[in-house]
């Protein structure tokens, strides 16, 4: 399956270090001047991280913090449950709210759960996340 993404820019990359993309072309702001084209083969479905998402964000909560939020972000993040954190990596609908990709909790997902298992694209109930640019095709641009 493929997924879209539009942007004004030339780099499909977000500042976060990602790009987020939905299963429906309509959706994806194609005429934004670039379009993207992500396929859904090579990701992993982020419900199939569950375990891992969870043990992770336990031992985020053990230790009380995360270097990589501000004080207040890690003030607010402490008080979700492992629960609460999965869910926000597979929202209703990525284009209404990206939840956890479109916070510093997608910092936590990279670097405590995504990057030691060496996987670079999720998907989610209606939308694909991708962590490497090398894997995100330009369909074309205006």
């Amino acid at each position: 399956m493929l997924y879209y993404r539009g942007t004004k820019s030339n780099n499909p990359m977000s500042d976060w270090g990602h790009a987020m993309f939905v299963d429906d072309y309509e959706n994806s702001y194609s005429g934004l001047g670039h379009e993207w084209a992500f396929d859904g083969s090579l990701a992993t479905p982020i419900t199939s991280l569950k375990d891992k998402i969870i043990a992770a964000w336990g031992k985020t909560l053990e230790n009380g913090y995360y270097y990589g939020f501000s004080s207040d972000d890690n003030d607010y993040f402490m008080t979700l449950s492992a629960e609460e954190v999965f869910d926000s990596f597979n929202p209703d609908d990525i284009v209404d709210s990206a939840d956890g990709f479109d916070s510093a909790l997608v910092s936590w997902l990279s670097e405590m759960v995504l990057m030691p298992n060496e996987i670079y694209a999720v998907t989610t109930q209606d939308g694909a996340v991708v962590f490497d640019a090398s894997l995100i095709t330009e369909l074309g641009n205006d």
